[in-house]
């Protein structure tokens, strides 16, 4: 039996609502632990998350409809409003409204033809790293004054980073990629939270979590895959209403 688009999104924050009580812990840090001028920056790379999806998915997936935006959109964010930069980069041609209309920047590179005739995803990875480099090495270079040099950010301003990725892995022409930039990130002091797929995370990963288990967070779709398939309706498919 169909669902409306609201009664799919309501069943999404019912379950989110009942994990955080059965866990006992806050997605966000409470508001006594943040400040309403602390930033987040979210860095979503699309392809990757697709991939693994259309994976569990199996058969019959589309690529324009069967991944609901929005209730990828809430899962990562929460719809918590913090000021910031949101970046996506896909090779999906499909309309990414919902996205634009709430602040993601969303940016569509073409597939490259291999010279076996295949069309490939190409530079991805290596885009959206470049972006979150940018966004971190500020911090990391005031990590490194020496006692006296520079102003200290308060840790309650301190930004947010979010890799929303299917293995976090670097990209083909990039050996560092992602593991590098959340490296510098916990470096600097950051806290991060990265959503990916369990059997496909990236180790180097993993292990920053194990060395930083208090300022990395890793969260998994798999459990939430379900709530993730689109319900059919235009508000979640994002045709042209």
């Amino acid at each position: 039996m169909s669902r409306s688009h609201n009664e799919h999104m309501e069943a999404l924050k019912a379950y989110l609502a009942e994990r955080e009580k059965e866990e006992g812990v806050g997605y966000w840090p409470e508001s006594g632990e943040t400040s309403a001028e602390q930033e987040c920056h979210y860095f979503w790379h699309y392809s990757g998350v697709e991939a693994r999806f259309a994976e569990w998915y199996d058969e019959g997936y589309l690529s324009d409809e069967t991944l609901s935006l929005p209730a990828l959109r809430y899962l990562v964010t929460r719809d918590r409003d913090f000021p910031g930069t949101s970046f996506a980069v896909t090779t999906n041609t499909r309309n990414f409204s919902d996205w634009r209309d709430n602040g993601i920047d969303v940016r569509y590179i073409s597939k490259v033809q291999t010279a076996s005739g295949q069309w490939e995803d190409q530079a991805v990875e290596e885009v959206l790293a470049w972006d979150m480099s940018k966004v971190i090495s500020p911090y990391l270079k005031l990590s490194s004054k020496p006692v006296g040099g520079g102003t200290i950010t308060p840790r309650a301003l301190l930004p947010i980073i979010v890799l929303v990725t299917g293995d976090g892995a670097p990209g083909e022409y990039d050996p560092y990629g992602f593991p590098a930039d959340i490296s510098n990130a916990l470096f600097a002091g950051l806290p991060v939270k990265v959503w990916g797929w369990k059997a496909e995370l990236d180790e180097e990963i993993l292990n920053l979590q194990k060395e930083y288990p208090n300022q990395l967070k890793i969260h998994y779709f798999d459990e939430y895959a379900p709530y993730l398939v689109g319900c059919g309706f235009a508000g979640c498919n994002i045709t042209d209403g």
